[in-house]
């Protein structure tokens, strides 16, 4: 689990610390810098996860999941050194992430390389970190609404473990939720009825705390 993050130089951060609890909520007003504490651990999760970046040494700012923009985008602009860095305490270890932005060479540019031995990790241990795993899921506020059929994708699914590659928006819930019906909840999210514990029963359960008659019906027609 993630304790704390440190942002400098990131978008409004000049240089924030955020402690994390096992709910954490950020509040406060528009352009304070809520969405860009998410951003900076998704630019993060996305950049390791291409494959040929295991050892993060560029910072991806443009993928399906998250669009920051260009290095110019990205840099806080009051910055007294050009250096975007990130440093996150968890259960595990420490991960330091600094990266080089040269403005008057790449203010366009949508990869930011990192600073040579700026990072300072433990490499052989990062993919227990659910952030750097299938274990987490990005969940945005835009969200797909109500539809006719939801796309399929066995990939995402069944090997990725995830609901979304999209910004977010939980394009592959539907799927997801059938495919997993039977997974066991863990006990502090099931719901207070004496019901099983799977999956499926327990999201019609808290469905129906919004609205009681709702009922769950998921039928694959077979196609993608």
């Amino acid at each position: 689990m993630l304790q704390q993050l440190r942002i400098q130089n990131f978008k409004s951060h000049e240089d924030s610390i955020i402690k994390f609890s096992n709910l954490t909520v950020l509040c406060g007003a528009n352009g304070v810098g809520k969405s860009s504490v998410i951003q900076s651990l998704l630019v993060l999760r996305e950049s390791f996860l291409d494959k040929s970046n295991s050892s993060l040494n560029y910072l991806n700012l443009k993928t399906d999941a998250i669009n920051i923009g260009c290095a110019n985008d990205a840099l806080y602009q009051f910055c007294n050194e050009e250096i975007i860095s990130f440093s996150i305490i968890s259960d595990i270890q420490t991960y330091n992430f600094a990266f080089k932005v040269d403005i008057a060479r790449d203010s366009t540019k949508t990869l930011i390389e990192k600073v040579e031995s700026g990072h300072h990790f433990d490499i052989t241990r990062i993919y227990e970190e659910s952030l750097f795993s299938t274990k987490c899921q990005f969940i945005s506020a835009a969200r797909l609404g109500p539809l006719e059929s939801y796309p399929k994708n066995d990939a995402v699914v069944d090997i990725h473990n995830q609901i979304s590659v999209k910004e977010g928006k939980a394009e592959y819930f539907i799927h997801y939720l059938n495919r997993k019906r039977n997974v066991d909840v863990l006990d502090g999210l099931c719901h207070s009825k004496d019901l099983s514990k799977d999956l499926f029963t327990q999201t019609t359960a808290w469905e129906k705390e919004i609205s009681e008659n709702v009922n769950v019906i998921v039928q694959d027609i077979g196609n993608l």
